[in-house]
């Protein structure tokens, strides 16, 4: 069984993390309880988030997002379920250890 990490963290609208290599975008925030992402892969696809459920944007690897708590109208609170094995990295730390620093 494969075990399950949750990770929050505070993203502006425009900014992006990544799950492995797939680069997720937080596109726009709508509400304190609702934000849209755009995966972008061979495929890209927009999704709408809410504070109801976890919404699965990538099955491999397994990642789902939420909403957390307190989330502005300048940046989201992204939750994070995937498993404890996948590397999860906001845009300037991706960026910078694809770059070789």
């Amino acid at each position: 069984m494969t075990r399950v990490t949750t990770l929050v963290l505070g993203i502006e609208e425009g900014k992006s993390f990544y799950a492995q290599d797939t680069k997720i975008v937080i596109s726009k925030i709508k509400s304190p309880t609702v934000y849209e992402v755009e995966v972008q892969g061979p495929i890209t696809k927009q999704f709408v988030v809410t504070d109801r459920s976890l919404v699965t944007v990538s099955t491999n690897p397994l990642v789902q997002l939420g909403v957390g708590k307190n989330q502005t109208k300048s940046t989201a609170r992204v939750l994070i379920s995937a498993p404890e094995n996948v590397k999860l990295l906001r845009e300037e730390l991706y960026e910078e250890g694809s770059n070789g620093g």
